[in-house]
Formats: structure tokens, C-alpha cells, sequence
């Protein structure tokens, strides 16, 4: 449904008179989340991800691409949901009492990467429990968490960037084509290559190796010459992976602001 549409629908008299700071915004949405249970699935998932998916693992690899791609799914659950509560008339009353656009859209990308990431940690801690063999060591995972996290608020900004509350039917098209790109690389890069001829060989690995290393940065962590610790290379991905958080935040406020300029 359209916002526009929505608050069309919106009784007159509905405004608040209070104005509401974001700190308040994001309380009240995490607090009907919860009261609403549906952190239950998010929850739910991460613990039968660990039971079933990663307690008979014993790749340290595989588990650690378990966690990001099963948080990248719950992403998407979450956004959509939180979106579709953000769309509600009783919600989109608050966007007449918080302080701008801007602030009533971050607090929802805030709220989900608050359930998104609570998920990865529960994910995390259980299978440190039940697949003892499979856990990468410990300063693996410290060395890797902070770009982790990094890397799943990307991602969920690009989820709520794919929601009607943000975005039209074109600018989730482009969204979706630049994410494709370097997800299907592997089926993309071979195409090219038989295209374009075995001149082109060098360059098609290159962008195999960058897809790969931004998109998975923890395997960086597992070269040989590499020790489990934050060097030159993991700190270049982790500006790079800020800078395009950065990007999509400004481009999502700027989509939101333009889809919602009928409530002004």
C-alpha cells in the first residue's frame, strides 16, 4: 500500500502533540516487536540454525557463512515486517511528532539491525556450545566481528531499501541489479569471459577475488599468510564497507523523504 495512500486515510485530528526523539521511537518499536512475538522467529531461527545446520559441522568455514547467510534471511524477514508495520495508520501518526523524516525512518533501520544483530549473537553464542569442533577460534571471531556487524547493517539497509515504505517499483529494480551482480558472479564472470575471450581471463579473476573478499571478509581471516588479527587488509574492507553504509543510509533517507513528502 502506498504511504501516500495511507495517510490520506489518516483522521485529521489523528496528530500527536507530543513530539517524539528517536531514543523513544526506537523503544516503542522494539517494545511492540516484542510484545507482538515475532522476535520469536528471528530468535527461533537463529537457535534451529545452531542446533540443526551447525552441530554436526566441523568447517570452520561453512559455519561461519551459516551465520552470515542465515542473518542475511532474517534480514529480509525483518525489514519486510517492520516495514509493514511502519506503513500502518496508527504508525505513521508518529511521523507527525518525531522531529523529521529522517529520524522516523532510522529509528525503524536502528530497530532492525538491533533484531537482526541479536540474532547473529544468539546464532554465535549457541554454537560455541553444541558444535564445539566447528567454532572458529576465538580470536577468529573477535578479529571478524566488528566487520560482521558492519557487513549485516549493509545488508540491512539494502533489505529495508527493497520495501515499499522506501522505495518505488524502479528503484528496488536497480536495487536488486546491483546486488545480483556480484552475488551471481560466478554464473555472471564465466559468461563474460566466454564473451569477451580468454584476454579478459586476468580481470574476471580480479573481480572474483573483490566480490569475494567484500562480500565474505571473515575468509580473509583464513589465508595462509594472514594471522586472526585486523591487518591492513581487514581494515581497508571494513572503510570500504562504512563508506558504502554510509551511501545507502543517505540514499534511504532521501528515498523515504520523497516517498513520504504527502505527510509533510
Amino acid at each position: 500500500m502506498q504511504l501516500q495512500h495511507i495517510i490520506a486515510g489518516t483522521p485529521p485530528d489523528a496528530s500527536p502533540t507530543t513530539t517524539t526523539s528517536i531514543w523513544q521511537l526506537i523503544r516503542l518499536i522494539l517494545t511492540e516487536y516484542f510484545q507482538s512475538q515475532r522476535i520469536l522467529i528471528e530468535w527461533g531461527s537463529a537457535i534451529a540454525v545452531a542446533i540443526f545446520l551447525v552441530r554436526n559441522s566441523t568447517n570452520v568455514h561453512t559455519v561461519m557463512a551459516t551465520w552470515t547467510l542465515s542473518s542475511i534471511l532474517m534480514a529480509l524477514y525483518t525489514t519486510s515486517v517492520l516495514a509493514d508495520i511502519a506503513e500502518q495508520p496508527f504508525q505513521l501518526q508518529r511521523l507527525l511528532a518525531v522531529q523529521s523524516r529522517r529520524t522516523y525512518i532510522c529509528a525503524y533501520l536502528i530497530a532492525a539491525n538491533a533484531i537482526v544483530i541479536s540474532s547473529y549473537v544468539i546464532m554465535i553464542v549457541l554454537s560455541f556450545l553444541v558444535a564445539p569442533l566447528a567454532h572458529p577460534p576465538i580470536l577468529v571471531l573477535v578479529a571478524s566481528i566488528l566487520c560482521m556487524l558492519i557487513l549485516l547493517s549493509v545488508v540491512t539497509t539494502l533489505m529495508l531499501m527493497l520495501t515499499p515504505l522506501v522505495a518505488s517499483t524502479q528503484q528496488r529494480i536497480v536495487v536488486l541489479l546491483l546486488v545480483t551482480v556480484p552475488l551471481s558472479w560466478n554464473i555472471i564472470g564465466p559468461a563474460i569471459q566466454r564473451t569477451l575471450g580468454p584476454s579478459y581471463t586476468p580481470i574476471i579473476a580480479g573481480f572474483t577475488t573483490l566480490w569475494g573478499v567484500l562480500l565474505w571478509p571473515t575468509l580473509h581471516l583464513y589465508t595462509i599468510a594472514v594471522t586472526p588479527q585486523i591487518d591492513r587488509v581487514m581494515l581497508a574492507i571494513i572503510v570500504f564497507h562504512l563508506s558504502l553504509l554510509a551511501l545507502l543510509v543517505r540514499q534511504l533517507m532521501v528515498w523515504f523523504n520523497k516517498k513520504s513528502l504527502a505527510i509533510a
